[in-house]
């Protein structure tokens, strides 16, 4: 099934109109439905997208992506997040060691200890192509620089909020729920 000709949604988000006496509680919950699904779905139709057209796995960028957030991140930590075996993941990894994506440093002190991180600064540029620069270029083009700024700070400070909760949410989840086989969603909140 080709991703790339699907219409990833059935109408446009817009934001509900809301006047000034409105209660804030209502856009809270709606900029946080559009950050937490909207931005779930688009992540991963990018990422096929970008599977198919850098001849990649999923997997192989959900890996690219975890050490990019978090590097350096251990193997095992890996492993936890993926909800994969330790030999599973082993494959991901020098599949992209061989293509030049990742690199592993071991530890001097315990060899056992493995450490990723992406081969180099370019690696994102080149694997996450630039369609979403793209395709926020003409809304931003007219804003006042600090306009812009101001946006991204109270977005970064959204994601960080987020994250936050993410991981008290998960944390608070029992521990039969968190063993289950895919149990990455758990893992990566515990990690970020």
């Amino acid at each position: 099934m080709d991703i790339c000709n699907q219409q990833p949604f059935a109408a446009p988000l817009r934001p509900r109109s809301v006047s000034k006496s409105s209660d804030a509680g209502m856009l809270t919950h709606q900029l946080a439905q559009m950050l937490c699904l909207r931005l779930a779905v688009l992540a991963e139709m990018g990422s096929a997208i970008t599977a198919q057209r850098k001849e990649l796995r999923r997997l192989d960028l959900k890996t690219l992506a975890c050490i990019a957030q978090l590097e350096p991140l251990s193997t095992g930590r890996l492993v936890h997040i993926l909800g994969m075996s330790p030999g599973g993941v082993a494959t991901v990894l020098n599949r992209l060691e061989d293509q030049g994506l990742i690199r592993r440093d071991r530890s001097l002190q315990d060899r056992r200890q493995v450490s990723l991180y992406l081969a180099d600064e370019h690696v994102l540029d080149w694997v996450f192509p630039d369609y979403a620069a793209k395709a926020l270029r003409p809304v931003l083009r007219d804003k006042d620089p600090e306009e812009v700024e101001r946006l991204l700070a109270l977005l970064t400070e959204c994601m960080e909020a987020l994250t936050l909760q993410t991981r008290s949410e998960a944390r608070a989840t029992p521990a039969y729920l968190r063993s289950q086989p895919d149990e990455s969603a758990y893992s990566l909140s515990e990690a970020m």
